[in-house]
């Protein structure tokens, strides 16, 4: 078959047309209205994809963002490994979206204030550590977020406390 240059850029053309209609007419029939994933109740402690710039966990000790790495304050309170670890574990930390059942005082939480990319404002965290639980609350979402209790020890290391 012989064809000019124009004609076959036709071809080309068409063809690519065929092979993108055939492939969104088989995602429908693969992924069909039926078999959308469910709506997850849970939720990251900090919103997904925020940049974490200052931590301070009960007005003790401040955790700075300071280039790549992280410097504390007070300096003896935290290696830079644990620094990183913690503000790791607090960018990663997802847990299930909960009403309160729990009676929980003020006199008890653990006040955590953060400062993130991209917002003028402080956000304010306060965490309920229990056996059974580990409660974070958001103070600007009004959200409470249930996480395992093996995770405390990451969002706070004993260091912080001594």
């Amino acid at each position: 078959m012989k064809l000019s240059r124009s004609g076959w850029n036709n071809v080309i053309i068409f063809s690519i047309m065929a092979f993108i209609l055939m492939i969104n007419m088989t995602n429908n029939k693969l992924f069909s209205e039926g078999e959308e994933p469910s709506i997850s109740n849970e939720a990251y402690i900090v919103g997904e994809g925020s940049v974490i710039l200052t931590l301070m966990i009960n007005q003790q000790m401040t955790v700075e963002r300071e280039g790549v790495s992280w410097r504390t304050v007070p300096k003896e309170k935290l290696t830079a490994q644990a620094a990183e670890q913690m503000m790791r574990t607090w960018h990663n930390a997802k847990g299930e979206v909960i009403t309160p059942e729990f009676s929980h005082s003020s006199a008890n939480a653990i006040v955590v204030s953060m400062m993130i990319a991209g917002f003028n404002n402080i956000h304010l965290f306060s965490v309920y550590p229990s056996d059974e639980l580990l409660v974070v609350f958001n103070h600007q979402t009004s959200t409470y977020v249930a996480l395992p209790p093996q995770l405390f020890p990451q969002l706070m290391p004993a260091e912080i406390f001594n």
